[in-house]
């Protein structure tokens, strides 16, 4: 249709926006709009959009503001770069690289970007924060505001409004109707609700004990408990909690000690700040199949549980979620298309969900995931964790080991290529050690020969692996003698300068090895004009030309550095 990674003139009516998050970008500034369309009108679409084109259908990847503005001034055709069926991570990493680089990014899509691409690491924070360029402390910020409502980050973008981060930084902490209700009272007195003003307002917020996960026991005679405060009629309203950064804390450890058990039920375990629900599917029966959900699904590394850290939420549990969306996809397609066209679009209520205390998390419905699996005919998708997968290969190991030690080519195959790890790329040899294993010994022996050979003649740091064979062979010879030894005295009587050498001297350092050596003296000795005089007037590669050229017997002579490494190898 159109020709992948070249670019093509494709009309505006067929490009679609991207089916799994459409546009990034939370808003665009009227101005910054308005400048792209003058520009466009002027001298047209400069940049190329980017889409990816699969099953015929055409997907915006990048480019939205330059598609709305090519929309509205009628252009029928723009040119896009066609990336062809890439992944649906592949193509929003490109989207959100994108939009990191625009100037004219607002708070707000600091904080749709750092969404996005958390849940596209899932929850690796540092990874996130380092892709976005923002520190980690910065990062983590723009995830706390992003539990604001929003009425209140609508209201931060506007650069007429009174809300500021902070603002937003301590409210979004609270639910929706306490943050609505403080944001009329900073519009309607925004002098008195300063950030400061708020963060002491705000310790003194009242929240239900009712909805709080913690034992309570320790709140029962706590002073900031309101029962504890009676009014005049000696009557008491319902337990509220007067003190709210104790209130987190407390729900914080809470969830914290909660974790664990939820751990052992599923493969992976995200909170909804590292994890969008947005960003997952629930595994059902129905929907894959019971082979898949049955071989595959239950064991995967991406199948999760997602746990709310939203305030009116906050402790829920989403069970049985598939995070990786294109592998979701497939096996969809599998079940109830063979031609692999369709998609299930997200319909989960991110405010149902089980209770964390809750004795079942394994599913809503009690027959949505078998706890059996049926004889598999036909093929399933499952990723295992990293960790299982490493314990598998030791019993392996484990258990293969003492038959396959028993092979002297087993043996031999193994010495190959642990030294041809260490060799420059055109000595090693490609074969696996199962293959080399399969060679007669006199095969092997001689390519063991071979890179000995070259092992023992290559340059320092020429090895790819850190393993430092000129370091080696150094220490090894220290091993058989000493500073007085025939090596060492060899290796000072074949040291000479070279162009190579001395190039990587400073004009000072070049200067005294001239000095030290005596090669300063013997010029003086045969020259009118002295080695100080001549060599003062020169550059650097003018003064390594002149000492090559110096008619002198180096084999006496060697540069301490080089004496130092020959007697000392941990010398680098």
């Amino acid at each position: 249709m159109y020709p992948v990674n070249e670019v093509s003139s494709i009309p505006v009516a067929v490009i679609n926006p991207l089916k799994i998050y459409g546009n990034t970008r939370k808003s665009r500034p009227t101005a910054d709009f308005e400048a792209i369309k003058k520009d466009i009108a002027d001298k047209g679409i400069l940049q190329n959009l980017v889409v990816r084109v699969v099953d015929d259908n055409v997907e915006l990847i990048s480019g939205y503001g330059r598609l709305d503005a090519a929309k509205e001034l009628k252009i029928e055709n723009v040119l896009c770069l066609n990336k062809g069926a890439i992944s649906d991570k592949e193509a929003l990493e490109i989207q959100l690289s994108e939009n990191i680089n625009r100037s004219s990014l607002t708070i707000g899509d600091k904080i749709n970007l750092s969404i996005q691409y958390l849940s596209l690491t899932d929850g690796d924070y540092g990874t996130a924060a380092s892709k976005l360029g923002f520190s980690e402390n910065l990062f983590r910020e723009y995830l706390q505001m992003s539990k604001g409502s929003p009425e209140l980050l609508d209201a931060l973008d506007k650069p007429e409004s009174p809300i500021k981060k902070g603002h937003v930084l301590i409210l979004s902490k609270f639910d929706k109707a306490i943050q609505n209700k403080t944001l009329e009272n900073i519009v309607a007195n925004p002098t008195q609700y300063t950030v400061a003003h708020l963060k002491t307002q705000a310790e003194k917020f009242q929240l239900p004990l009712s909805n709080a996960k913690f034992d309570k026991d320790e709140c029962t005679y706590c002073p900031h408990n309101t029962c504890q405060q009676f009014t005049a009629f000696g009557d008491n309203e319902d337990e509220k909690c007067a003190k709210s950064s104790c209130y987190f804390d407390k729900s914080q450890q809470w969830l914290q000690s909660r974790l664990p058990v939820l751990q052992e039920k599923f493969p992976l375990v995200l909170t909804t700040e590292q994890k969008a629900i947005a960003d997952t599917r629930k595994i059902d029966i129905q929907v894959l199949g019971e082979e898949q959900v049955n071989s595959g699904c239950v064991s995967c590394e991406h199948n999760a549980a997602l746990v709310s850290t939203n305030f009116d939420t906050f402790g829920m549990v989403q069970p049985s979620l598939c995070t990786n969306l294109e592998c979701y996809n497939q096996c969809v397609a599998r079940l109830a298309d063979p031609e692999g066209n369709d998609q299930v679009e997200n319909n989960l209520d991110p405010n149902v969900g089980l209770d964390l205390d809750s004795d079942n998390q394994t599913s809503n419905d009690e027959d949505e995931v078998a706890t059996t699996a049926a004889p598999l005919t036909k093929k399933v998708s499952c990723t295992y964790s990293k960790k299982l997968t490493e314990q598998f290969a030791q019993e392996i190991q484990s258990i293969v080991t003492p038959t396959i030690l028993e092979q002297t080519s087993f043996n031999m195959a193994i010495v190959i290529k642990a030294l041809s790890d260490q060799l420059a790329t055109k000595h090693k040899t490609n074969k696996t050690i199962a293959e080399l294993s399969q060679l007669d010994a006199k095969e092997l022996n001689g390519m063991m020969g071979a890179m000995l050979s070259a092992f023992v003649k290559q340059e320092p740091n020429s090895n790819t692996s850190g393993f430092d064979a000129n370091y080696q062979i150094r220490s090894a010879a220290l091993n058989h003698s000493n500073a007085n030894s025939a090596i060492f005295e060899k290796a000072i009587r074949e040291w000479k300068p070279s162009t190579k050498n001395l190039t990587l001297h400073t004009i000072d350092q070049l200067v005294q090895l001239a000095t030290d050596s005596g090669l300063a003296e013997h010029y003086n000795q045969h020259n009118d004009q002295t080695f100080a005089v001549a060599a003062g007037k020169l550059n650097k590669k003018d003064l390594v030309d002149f000492i090559m050229k110096v008619d002198f017997d180096w084999s006496h002579f060697a540069p301490d550095h080089f004496k130092k490494m020959l007697t000392q190898p941990s010398v680098k």
